[in-house]
This record gives structure tokens, C-alpha cells and sequence, in this order.
């Protein structure tokens, strides 16, 4: 058993986050940091669903999430 952790990536952004163009990244400045605050998850103790609070108006916790396929797995 192992606890979940967060992943996140930055994306090279030189248009749509740096207003329009005009500032450029400067990739000099590699590697980049990013830091979460006030960050907050819900989770649930395996087996799962059936003992997790749900929402159904939530896709997220739709029937196609809920395991991996073989090739998701992999």
C-alpha cells in the first residue's frame, strides 16, 4: 500500500499565459517550481466508491473513471 500523490506540469505557455506573447519565458531560469496552496482533494479508502461520498453530477466519479484498462494500467 502506498499513499496517492499529485503531479502537475508546466506547459510552455509563451501565448495564451504570458498576455499575448509579450513577456517572454525566460528558459535560462530552468528549473521551474511550482507550489500548491490551500490545495484540497477528497478521497476515499479503497475498495472504493461504494464507501466513498459521491456526487453524480461530478464526470469525474462517472463509471469510465472508476478503473483503469489494461493499457491505462500499463
Amino acid at each position: 500500500m502506498q499513499a496517492m500523490g499529485v503531479f502537475s506540469t508546466l506547459w510552455e505557455a509563451d501565448n495564451w499565459a504570458t498576455r499575448g506573447g509579450l513577456e517572454k519565458i525566460n528558459w535560462s531560469k530552468a528549473p521551474f517550481y511550482a507550489y500548491y496552496k490551500d490545495f484540497d482533494i477528497e478521497g476515499c479508502a479503497i475498495p472504493g466508491p461504494v464507501t466513498c461520498a459521491s456526487n453524480p453530477t461530478n464526470w469525474w466519479e462517472g463509471v469510465t473513471y472508476q478503473a483503469l484498462n489494461a493499457i491505462e494500467a500499463r
